[in-house]
Parts: C-alpha cells; sequence; structure tokens
C-alpha cells in the first residue's frame, strides 16, 4: 500500500508502506553503493587447497630469483646464469639456456622475457632458444606482461614497453625516480611506484604521461584493479585512487607498513606487517574482513578466483577464502621461499596448480585434492540393507 498526500508546491508525494516500503529502502541502499554493484553474486572459490605433492626435486643449482609459470611449464633463474625449464607434471628438465638474472622473468605470448643487469633477451617458451636480445638495458624490476609486450622499468628512471615478439621498443617514456617495484597494468595504464614517493601512470598504449601522485613514506607495490589504482605506504596508509587522473577515492589506515595489495573481482586483499590480511570492498573501501595471519608477510597476496594467498616470512603457505577470510588450508613449505608461490589462474583436475621454490633449491609442485576426483574409500558392510529376519526354530524330530 502506499498513501498519496497534496503538498503545498501542489506536487503529489507517495509514501509507501508496508512491502513497497521495504522495495524502496532497498533501491536507495543500492544507489548509495558509490562504485559498487546492487549485490555481490555469491561464488564457489576455487579449491586450490587442501593440496598434495606431485613431485619434488632438488636443483644441483641453486635459485637466483623467483620463478615463472605457464600452462605447461616452470622457468627458474639459476644463479649459475642460466635459465632452466621444467615440465609441470613430472619435473622433468626440459632445456636450460644462457639468460643471467636476478629478478624472475615474465612468460607471455610463448615468449620467456628475462631481463638481467644490462640485457633483456626474449626466449622461445618450448625450446628454449633465444629469439631476440635487446642489449644496453638493465632492468630495476621484474619484467610485467601488457598488451602486446612486456614493461620493463630501468635503473635510469625510465619505463619501456617491449614487443615480445621482436624486442622491438614500442615506447620509452623516463619518470622521476627509479621503479621499486614491478608495475601494475590495467584500465590502460602502467602504473609504476618510484623510489621518490611518486605513483605514476602512463598510458599503456602510447606511454603518455597520465598523472603523477606524490605521497609520504616508502610506497608498496602497485596494483590495478577495474577502475581503481591501489597503492600503499609506510606511513601505514592504504590508497584507491583512480587510473585516469590519479584522484583519490577512499583510504584506509592500517596498523603497520603496507605490504601490497590484489585485485578480485569487487575485492582487494591488502597484507601489511601488523601480520594482518584484509579485504575491503574495492569500489568504496567497506572493510569486508580481517584476517591475524601465522607469520610476517614476504610479499603482497596473490589473489586467484575467489581464493587469497599468502606467503609468509616463515616456509608456508597459507590460502584464505576470498568472500570470508575463513582458512582454506596451508602448505609447509621444505624451506625459506625464493620468490612467491607461482599459481596457476586456471586450475585444473588432476594437475599442476602450484610451484613452489625455495632458497636452498627445493622444488615442489602441489595439485588441489579437490580435483583429484577420487572415489570413496569402500569399507566393510556391518550390516545387511533390508529388514532384520528373526532366526527360524530348530525343526522338531519325530519318532
Amino acid at each position: 500500500m502506499a498513501t498519496v498526500a497534496r503538498s503545498g508546491s501542489g506536487l503529489t508525494r507517495i509514501t509507501p508502506r508496508g512491502p513497497a516500503l521495504f522495495l524502496v529502502l532497498g533501491l536507495v541502499l543500492a544507489a548509495a553503493r558509490t562504485g559498487e554493484a546492487a549485490s555481490t553474486p555469491e561464488r564457489d572459490p576455487a579449491p586450490l587447497f587442501p593440496a598434495e605433492a606431485l613431485w619434488t626435486l632438488t636443483l644441483t643449482v641453486l635459485p637466483s630469483a623467483g620463478g615463472a609459470i605457464d600452462g605447461e611449464r616452470a622457468y627458474i633463474p639459476l644463479q649459475n646464469g642460466e635459465l632452466a625449464a621444467f615440465d609441470r607434471e613430472t619435473g622433468a628438465v626440459l632445456w636450460t639456456s644462457r639468460a643471467d638474472t636476478r629478478l624472475p622473468p615474465l612468460v607471455t605470448g610463448g615468449v620467456v622475457v628475462v631481463a638481467g643487469a644490462d640485457t633483456v633477451v626474449g626466449l622461445d617458451a618450448r625450446t628454449g632458444l633465444v629469439r631476440w636480445t635487446r642489449p644496453a638495458v638493465a632492468a630495476a624490476a621484474a619484467p610485467v606482461g601488457a598488451p602486446g609486450g612486456a614493461i620493463l622499468a630501468t635503473t635510469d628512471g625510465r619505463v619501456l614497453l617491449v614487443a615480445t615478439d621482436s624486442g622491438g621498443v614500442r615506447w620509452d617514456q623516463a619518470v622521476e625516480g627509479v621503479a621499486t617495484h614491478p608495475a601494475a597494468v590495467g584500465d590502460g595504464v602502467v602504473v609504476v611506484t618510484t623510489g621518490s614517493a611518486r605513483v605514476v601512470a602512463l598510458d599503456v598504449a602510447t606511454g603518455a604521461r597520465r598523472w603523477t601522485r606524490t605521497f609520504e613514506g616508502t610506497l608498496s607495490q602497485p596494483a590495478v584493479g577495474r577502475d581503481r589504482v591501489f597503492v600503499g605506504s609506510t606511513t601505514n596508509l592504504f590508497f584507491a585512487l583512480r587510473p585516469s587522473s590519479g584522484e583519490e577515492v577512499w583510504r584506509w589506515r592500517l596498523g603497520g607498513d603496507v605490504m601490497g595489495a590484489d585485485v578480485d573481482e569487487d575485492f582487494v586483499y591488502v597484507s601489511s606487517l601488523d601480520n594482518i590480511l584484509r579485504a575491503f570492498n574495492r569500489g568504496n573501501g567497506n572493510q569486508r574482513w580481517k584476517k591475524a595471519l601465522e607469520t610476517r608477510p614476504a610479499a603482497p597476496p596473490i589473489a586467484v578466483d575467489g581464493v587469497v594467498v599468502s606467503a609468509g616470512v616463515a616456509p608456508r603457505v597459507d590460502a584464505y577464502i576470498g568472500n570470508t577470510g575463513t582458512g582454506q588450508g596451508t602448505h609447509q613449505a621444505a624451506g625459506d621461499l625464493e620468490g612467491v608461490p607461482l599459481v596457476d589462474r586456471v586450475l585444473r583436475p588432476y594437475r599442476s596448480a602450484m610451484i613452489v621454490v625455495t632458497r636452498d633449491g627445493r622444488v615442489s609442485s602441489l595439485r588441489p585434492v579437490g580435483m583429484m576426483m577420487r572415489e570413496p574409500q569402500t569399507s566393510p558392510l556391518t550390516d545387511l540393507p533390508g529388514r532384520r529376519l528373526p532366526r527360524e526354530p530348530e525343526p522338531v524330530a519325530r519318532p
């Protein structure tokens, strides 16, 4: 029902009652959610944990940096100046190639991009053969994938887009300061944080500067996701900015230095050095949950299909349900991690889902138990199905 009344201006005001009132209130609340959908549909998280070891091996040469994966192989840089490729399902060494680096490689479009101290090399992901070489480029951070190429930040304060098929430079832009973390790419921009506490956004197609913001403290690795740029600081502040202008949308003060963030659908997950993992609504900054970590985070969280993964200083990897923060499982590594866990973005039944590399050279491939589709274990029946029958009486002997 609704009550109709005349106001002094001659306009008609309709006052809803009963079910109509709840409908109007629901529409008003939905409209008040800045940048948020009226409702976020629930989805089943990826069954990343519990996981079991598919294979484990020990490298004859220690790793020099974290690795990278694609659908078939894992690529690990070694301290002898080589890059080794391993079969993700068996652990077999497929090839090794000369590519000296102290940074994680990037694999995209069938090419492994390896950024060294003064040279960038593109290797064929299947064979390890050199496709191209870009000399006189000293990388300050790990390369990051972008449409048609790889983003490289150099030690002389430049950001380049290098074509992965040819090694040609598509654009080259100078920024104030040297990049301190890998760039973030999304929403048509490349976002770089520098040692001079600046956040610089460049157009991903042309390299033209979009905007620059200066903050206090040392900045964390940036993240981009669905019309938001996220960056934190050692001042314990975490910011959400507009990718088009750099305008601040919302901020949170955390309880420790911000390690970094990752975005998955409508959620952004942030880890900080107060050993807390938090989930916020991406659009308006409402905190959804926070979780005390068992160990200090060593890297930004990794969000994969409804699951957020946290790697700690202690040798363990923890996974949490993205919607609720409920723990999904833990992997206790054999030693301190070298780089972040290499998590597949698309989980497949019976296949490797995660590669973990330790500093002492041990490599483990994990696969989700929930995707093994095993038959339940059989057990003997204690009672036969059906109705229990009474025992027949003993026959009476006749004389």
